[in-house]
């Protein structure tokens, strides 16, 4: 039991850890988005747990952006337009 009590963190040391705001580490254990369970007022997670958590909360959301080459013409220095490959 010990040991399984050592491998977990709470909030306040994941947040100095992993440099995330502990609202927001609340936030998402409330919402059950981040695996944590909360013992008499105290949250406990493991940093694996944190891990996955940090690897799907960053997702690209709508269309992705144009790359430059689409919409803007690019010169060679003598002046002429480059062609598109």
């Amino acid at each position: 039991m010990a040991a399984i009590v050592a491998a977990l963190l709470t909030m306040a040391e994941v947040a100095s850890k992993f440099g995330i705001c502990i609202r927001t580490l609340r936030a998402a254990a409330r919402a059950g988005r981040l695996r944590a369970e909360k013992v008499d007022h105290i949250w406990l997670v493991s940093a694996d747990a944190v891990r996955a958590w940090i690897a799907t909360r960053h997702r690209p959301r709508g269309r992705p952006p144009k790359p430059i080459e689409d919409y803007q013409t690019r010169y060679c220095p003598c002046g002429e337009p480059i062609p598109k490959i």
